[in-house]
């Protein structure tokens, strides 16, 4: 409730009700976790004065650099996946082995999140369901397909 409040204020009476915060809860993002549990009061006393404390800021930018590395590995991930399955689905034996060439250097450079032959194989198994169930080039799951009728001006 609190950081809804700051939000709400002008900037002159954020500043102090974020030291507030700072000093009784600590930094905690919006999603109610803890980013520095406990604040100093070099930094409390400079949220008061409106200035970002730097062990917050520095505690932020580290948090955003492990959510952003997690999000280039999963991306990564997945492209090695869509290639391999592209390949694969294609016919295209050689693109299928550079893909398993790029996967096997993945591998070693990320064991915790290895792409193994069951997912490739499951991932081309889901593929092939996605492209059987589509209709006029759209896949919806079976729950969703009601949403099918808003494009039917286009036939």
């Amino acid at each position: 409730m609190a950081m809804g409040l700051e939000t709400m204020m002008p900037s002159a009476l954020r500043g102090p009700l974020r030291a507030i915060r700072y000093g009784n809860e600590g930094a905690i993002d919006k999603t109610g976790i803890a980013i520095k549990d406990e604040v100093g009061a070099a930094g409390v006393a400079g949220q008061f004065l409106g200035l970002a404390p730097s062990e917050v800021r520095q505690a932020t930018e580290g948090k955003s650099a492990i959510y952003r590395r997690d999000r280039a590995l999963l991306r990564r991930r997945q492209d090695l996946m869509n290639q391999y399955a592209m390949a694969s689905m294609a016919g295209d034996k050689e693109g299928a082995q550079e893909a398993l060439a790029d996967i096997k250097g993945f591998n070693t450079k990320n064991p915790r999140r290895a792409i193994r032959p069951e997912n490739l194989r499951a991932s081309i198994a889901a593929r092939r369901r996605r492209i059987a169930e589509s209709e006029r080039g759209i896949y919806l799951p079976r729950n969703r397909r009601d949403a099918m009728e808003a494009g039917r001006f286009a036939e």
